[in-house]
C-alpha cells in the first residue's frame, strides 16, 4: 500500500477540504463497533487523539503496539489485527512541504479492505489540548470497558473448565464420576485425578492382592474336591494307604482354598475410609475452583 503513497496523495489533495461536521463524518468513516485509532508516528499522535474522541465505537488504545514510526500501514494493521478489534483506522500527518494534509486509512479486519479518506487539517493547539483529555479519558473507558468484557469471558470459560474437571460422588459408595459429562471413575482413576497417586498405587496393589487370594484359593479349593474324590474312589474309603493319602491332601487342600477365599474376601481394597476419600474430592473441587477464580456449587460434590 506505502509504494503507491505519495502517488494517491499528489492525485487527490486538490480535493482535499475542511468537513463542516467533523465528529459526524471521523463516525461515519469509522462505522464500527471495536476500532483501533493507530498514529502512524508522534506527529500524528494529536490528530489521532482528536479523531478517536469523536468516535462513539469502543476505541482500544494502540499503546500495546509500541513505536510504529516508519512501518507501513500493512504492517502496522497486521499488529493490530492481533487485537480483539473489527477496525483499524490507520492516522498519517503529511508533513507541510507536502500539503500539510492527513490521511485516514481505514482497514476493515473482516474483509481485509483498505478505504481512504484525505482532508486538511486546522486543528489549533487548544483544540489539540482539548482532543487530548477527551480522547484520554474516552480511552480509559474503552480499557476499563475491554477489561470488564475480557474479565467475563475468561470467568465463564473458566466455570466450564470447572464443571468440566470437578469430582462427583455417585448415591452409592465409592462411585466417582468426573465434570458435566458424568465420565465415570474407577478408584484408582479418582485418586490420581485427586493428585494422591500413592493412594491409587496402594488401591492397585490391594486389589491385586484381593484377587490373587479369591482365585488362588478358589482354584485350590477345586483342585482339593478332585483329589478327594480319586481318593475315595481310588479306595481311600476302604483303608487303601495311597488312596487315603490322595483323599487326605485334597482335604488339606480343599482347606487352604477356603482359608484363602475368606482371607480374600475381608481384604479391603480401599486405602482410606469413605469419608476421608469425600474430603480429598471436596479438596479438590475447592482448590480447583480456587484456582480457576469461580466458585464452585453448593452440590459440586453431590
Amino acid at each position: 500500500m506505502n509504494t503507491v503513497f505519495f502517488g494517491i496523495l499528489l492525485q487527490i489533495s486538490a480535493l482535499a477540504g475542511a468537513t463542516p461536521d467533523q465528529a459526524a463524518e471521523d463516525s461515519t468513516f469509522c462505522n464500527c463497533t471495536n476500532v483501533m485509532v493507530v498514529a502512524a508516528d508522534e506527529a500524528s499522535r494529536p490528530l489521532a487523539d482528536a479523531f478517536s474522541a469523536n468516535l462513539k465505537a469502543t476505541v482500544i488504545p494502540d499503546a500495546p503496539l509500541g513505536d510504529v514510526t516508519g512501518l507501513g500501514d500493512d504492517v502496522i494493521a497486521q499488529k493490530a489485527s492481533a487485537y480483539s478489534v473489527d477496525t483499524i483506522i490507520v492516522i498519517r500527518s503529511i508533513p507541510k512541504r507536502l500539503g500539510s494534509h492527513t490521511l485516514y486509512s481505514r482497514y476493515d479486519v473482516g474483509t481485509k479492505a483498505w478505504t481512504l479518506m484525505q482532508r486538511i487539517e486546522e486543528v489549533g493547539e487548544k483544540n489539540i489540548d482539548e482532543a487530548h483529555i477527551l480522547a484520554k479519558n474516552n480511552a480509559h473507558a474503552g480499557v476499563d470497558a475491554a477489561r470488564a468484557a475480557n474479565a467475563e469471558e475468561a470467568l465463564t470459560l473458566n466455570r466450564g473448565e470447572f464443571h468440566r474437571n470437578r469430582i462427583i460422588f455417585g448415591e452409592v459408595p465409592w462411585t466417582f464420576s468426573k465434570g458435566v459429562l458424568d465420565d465415570p471413575l474407577n478408584e484408582t482413576e479418582f485418586y490420581k485425578t485427586v493428585g494422591r497417586a500413592d493412594l491409587a498405587d496402594q488401591h492397585e496393589s490391594l486389589e491385586s492382592k484381593k484377587t490373587g487370594l479369591l482365585v488362588g484359593g478358589g482354584v485350590t479349593t477345586a483342585l482339593g474336591v478332585g483329589l478327594s474324590f480319586v481318593g475315595l474312589l481310588g479306595g481311600g474309603a476302604d483303608g487303601k494307604m495311597p488312596q487315603v493319602a490322595i483323599g487326605v491332601s485334597g482335604l488339606a487342600a480343599i482347606l487352604a482354598g477356603t482359608g484363602a477365599i475368606i482371607w480374600g474376601a475381608t481384604v479391603d481394597t480401599h486405602p482410606v475410609s469413605a469419608s476421608d476419600a469425600r474430603e480429598l474430592g471436596d479438596k479438590h473441587n475447592a482448590d480447583l475452583a480456587n484456582t480457576l477464580g469461580v466458585k464452585p456449587d453448593a452440590a459440586n460434590g453431590n
